[in-house]
């Protein structure tokens, strides 16, 4: 998972090396702001407040859920 910290942010992820086809990732965000995002593809973008945010990802498919990623953390100023 990568990102990149400014009023607009931008995070994308690679695809699980194996398994069953990914039909959700589930991104998960806590901090000054949290939320939890389903969504189909692999980036997202969009204007994030000021503050420090914690990014953690899952995959979803037919077995199930991933493991959670490593955390990222987002420094907004």
């Amino acid at each position: 998972m990568r990102s990149a910290g400014a009023s607009t942010s931008f995070v994308d992820w690679d695809p699980p090396s194996s398994g069953a086809a990914v039909t959700l990732y589930v991104l998960n965000v806590t901090g000054s702001l949290t939320t939890v995002i389903p969504t189909q593809g692999r980036a997202l973008s969009g204007t994030v407040p000021p503050g420090t945010c914690n990014l953690t990802g899952a995959a979803v498919n037919a077995c199930g859920s991933s493991a959670v990623t490593t955390v990222v953390t987002v420094n907004v100023p």
